[in-house]
């Protein structure tokens, strides 16, 4: 049997041992702890840089279609200018070029597909910490959907323009004063049909629909586009701010 000395070592032992066992365990959850954070730390860093190279891309784009814009927007005027029950000031070459100005590239802006549609799908736009940028990401996504519709009504009267010109000019004419016809035909033949590719200048329901094409078109370069790019600019700048940490 132990006596009462022995048995206080022994007690004394016992319980060193166990508090070195609690010890290990808690440095142990503690190391477990810090790898985790780090880990999650790593994967929002990467969420945060890829969203970064996602929202440059989308920059790029933005100024692309703001340019673009603008020169639908000054041909079309021209159109618009000529357009009228009397002979246009416009040649069949120079009406030709206005044309394909005007039609032929109407604006779409085309997002970059990047993390952050994947972030939304799998529920995890919880991971970006910042409340401004998740507010701005949201924007962006708003902002994208109604500048989508507003292309749309573009595309619409794009279309009813087309509709017109295929019933009053000759395409292969028109392409072959713009200079694009032999990529198309292998031929600078012009059409046999007797064809005024002026025509279509002196019909009101193309006028009307020319109108409000350029009506959207200014839409988009004045205040669709630009918000887009605003809001952009401001979710790559909390971008930098959230990797500056």
């Amino acid at each position: 049997m132990l006596d009462g000395n022995n048995f206080k070592k022994y007690a004394l032992y016992a319980l060193g041992e166990i508090i070195l066992v609690v010890l290990g365990i808690l440095i142990a959850l503690k190391i477990n702890n810090m790898n985790e954070a780090r880990k999650t730390n790593m994967v929002k860093t990467q969420y945060l840089i890829s969203l970064k190279e996602e929202f440059k891309q989308n920059l790029v784009e933005a100024d692309r279609v703001l340019a673009l814009c603008e020169n639908i927007y000054q041909a079309s005027v021209t159109l618009a200018a000529n357009t009228g029950p009397d002979a246009s000031n416009l040649t069949e070459e120079m009406a030709s070029k206005e044309v394909m100005a005007t039609f032929s590239h109407p604006p779409k802006y085309v997002a970059s597909p990047g993390i952050l549609n994947e972030l939304i799908s799998s529920g995890n736009l919880s991971q970006i910490e910042s409340p401004e940028l998740r507010k701005s990401l949201q924007k962006w996504l708003v902002l994208k959907q109604e500048t989508q519709d507003e292309e749309d009504e573009l595309w619409k009267h794009r279309f009813e323009a087309m509709d017109i010109l295929n019933q009053k000019i000759s395409f292969r004419r028109l392409l072959k004063e713009a200079g694009v016809v032999k990529i198309v035909t292998a031929t600078d033949n012009d059409t046999r049909f007797e064809t005024d590719n002026t025509e279509f200048l002196r019909d009101r329901y193309f006028e009307n629909v020319l109108l409000f094409y350029t009506i959207v078109v200014k839409a988009l370069q004045n205040d669709f586009y630009p918000k887009l790019r605003e809001n952009i600019v401001s979710i790559l700048a909390e971008i930098e701010k959230q990797l500056a940490k």
